[in-house]
């Protein structure tokens, strides 16, 4: 295996355009794509909105909504109130993994799960057949878990019912299982206490066993925790997620980066201005991470999909402080180096990484990619915390 320090060789070549600039409001921090209104298009849901009503002198908490349209654009959000509070309270908005999509009651229909922080818990909304979302009655919601930092919905029994999973900033991890009622409050919990102040979360089997696990990261480290099919885990690894004391993930995810049908785990840490992709075992441990530079400032959240085409899965990052995507391209062995390979695996030409840079609104802080325009290329869509934007980005490859 001959190593060549440049070339040029095929790759199919990617373009962004950008497409709609959404504007929700004040306090849009996160952003989740799904159909919610079963039309075949996949639609924007986006929290948090804050609006102050000085007549009833409370400020509004929403949810907005836009749905997706054969157009290929987005209409004007559909706002969704789900909690109120007095004008004078602070109000934490949630940021990072914090906007979860799934069928949690079996009607066919999206539901919603936002980690509220200010309330010391999740909140819920129901999907409905208008596409809509109803709020969860407070009454049915857990209380006192205490500054919720991220959440995901999957199936931690096996049962065919989805869970909620959540994390705290003060090292928990927390498990409803779902009963099947409505009433959340009394779904089972499960703890497990992994220590740090735990940031982001990611989930996927990462054993293969059959049963679902979790990396949770908090200040310069991440855990790996393996499932037991009933909401409880055991920490199999723990891990410096950091180039340095303070370099911290904001964002994490799991997926086969290197092909080899392992998890492989990806974290965007914003103080070194990386992205670090650490190799799976296959047993739930993770190897050293490679760093990669994003060409932005502040990585605050990183996406993974096949932008090229090329059946290896790429990165983008939101760089918060550039205001900027930065879309880097997988070299064809799982890295993101600058090293050619005369005979690569399979025989896959490949070249360097280069990485491409789109500008968006101000502070985008959260990002996923899904195929708006039905073209078979994933696309991107931006939350711009400091304009309460969405910057929509359309795939044009070639």
């Amino acid at each position: 295996m001959l190593l060549l320090g440049t070339g040029a060789l095929s790759n199919p070549s990617v373009k962004f355009h950008q497409g709609q600039s959404i504007l929700i409001g004040s306090g849009t921090t996160a952003i989740a794509l799904g159909d919610v209104n079963r039309d075949g298009l996949l639609d924007l849901i986006t929290s948090t909105l804050l609006v102050t009503d000085e007549e009833k002198d409370i400020k509004r908490l929403y949810v907005a909504i836009a749905l997706g349209s054969p157009q290929q654009t987005f209409s004007a959000p559909q706002l969704v109130e789900f909690n109120s509070v007095k004008v004078d309270d602070t109000v934490k908005v949630p940021r990072g993994k914090v906007l979860a999509l799934g069928d949690l009651n079996g009607d066919g229909f999206l539901d919603v799960v936002l980690a509220y922080p200010t309330g010391g818990s999740f909140w819920v909304l129901w999907g409905d057949e208008q596409g809509l979302l109803r709020p969860a009655s407070s009454r049915d919601l857990p209380r006192s878990l205490r500054d919720v930092s991220s959440v995901a919905i999957a199936d931690f029994t096996n049962d065919g019912r989805l869970d909620i999973i959540c994390t705290n900033l003060q090292g928990s991890v927390y498990v409803f299982i779902n009963n099947g009622t409505a009433q959340i409050d009394r779904w089972s919990m499960r703890e497990t206490f992994v220590g740090g102040s735990i940031q982001s979360l990611a989930v996927s089997d990462l054993n293969r066993d059959g049963k679902l696990d979790a990396v949770v990261s908090s200040i310069g480290r991440a855990a790996t925790l393996l499932g037991d099919n009933a909401g409880n885990f055991v920490i199999a690894q723990r891990l410096a997620a950091g180039l340095y004391s303070g370099d911290s993930p904001a964002w994490i995810e799991i997926a086969d980066i290197n092909n080899d049908t392992f998890g492989d785990l990806v974290t965007a840490n914003p103080e070194s201005d990386r992205l670090l992709v650490f190799a799976g075992d296959g047993q739930g441990k993770f190897d050293e991470p490679q760093g990669l530079p994003t060409g932005g400032l502040d990585p605050r959240a990183v996406i993974v999909g096949d932008f090229n085409g090329d059946g290896w899965l790429d990165l983008a990052a939101a760089n918060s402080a550039s205001n900027t995507v930065t879309v880097h391209f997988n070299d064809g062995l799982g890295g993101f180096g600058s090293k050619i390979l005369v005979d690569p695996p399979r025989g896959k030409p490949i070249e360097p990484n280069k990485a491409i840079t789109i500008a968006v609104g101000s502070l985008p802080v959260s990002i996923v990619a899904g195929d708006f325009d039905r073209d078979g290329d994933p696309d991107l869509a931006v939350v711009n915390q400091g304009d309460g934007s969405v910057s929509v980005l359309m795939n044009e490859r070639r």
